[in-house]
């Protein structure tokens, strides 16, 4: 069982869903801390909220199966609404392109995050991964999010399966289950919070809305 201390070090680090106890209309039941904020105050803590239909009752966020079922039933509402059949074949070729594009700029910031990688094992030694997880996650999350809402929904289920084959990866090959369940929690939180950023700041750059992500190892490379 979790102790207290452990809880609450969850809830400052970005770590745990938070109930709202005085929910207003128009906020969703639950939130959670920003990553990198340890030593806020009270004051000038920012906050993400989490959609309501991510959330379980019991307050931990659904499974990339559980959305994807959502994400099914509203599909097959689709299809049985009274919809024009060329207009519906020309929206999902659409959906279908800006989709393969999605996966590209994705690739394109894996690889961008792997050369970061090793410039800073290279300079500074190992131990850089959470750190450089932290920052690009939600960077690409936010480039998506600008492009289209489409895209930023992409961006999302992105997220999902690679946490997903991270999880069957990272099994075959021994490790711990709760510290990959512990980490995918928190890129998924990462990718949640890069989305919400960019799309309440359309017009802002992403590199600049999440300068404060980056460590003080990258800013002595210049790496953003």
């Amino acid at each position: 069982m979790t102790s207290l201390s452990e809880q609450i070090r969850g809830y400052l680090l970005g770590g745990q869903p938070i109930k709202r106890q005085d929910r207003k209309a128009g906020q969703t039941q639950y939130y959670y801390i920003n990553p990198g904020q340890e030593y806020a105050t009270a004051s000038n803590l920012q906050t993400t909220d989490i959609p309501d239909e991510m959330m379980n009752p019991d307050g931990t966020m659904k499974t990339a199966g559980q959305l994807n079922n959502m994400q099914k039933y509203n599909q097959e509402v689709l299809n049985n609404a009274n919809i024009n059949p060329m207009s519906t074949l020309y929206n999902t070729g659409q959906q279908i392109g800006e989709f393969i594009a999605d996966v590209q700029i994705a690739k394109n910031y894996k690889d961008q995050m792997d050369v970061t990688g090793k410039r800073l094992v290279n300079t500074f030694g190992s131990g850089q991964g959470s750190d450089i997880d932290n920052y690009y996650h939600p960077l690409l999350q936010c480039e998506l999010s600008h492009i289209s809402p489409q895209s930023q929904q992409n961006g999302i289920i992105l997220g999902y399966a690679k946490e997903g084959w991270d999880y069957v990866k990272k099994t075959f090959a021994g490790q711990d289950h709760q510290s990959i369940i512990n980490d995918s929690r928190k890129d998924l939180q990462n990718n949640l919070y890069g989305s919400n950023v960019g799309a309440n700041n359309p017009n802002k750059s992403c590199k600049d809305l999440l300068d404060n992500l980056r460590t003080s190892n990258m800013r002595k490379l210049n790496i953003r």
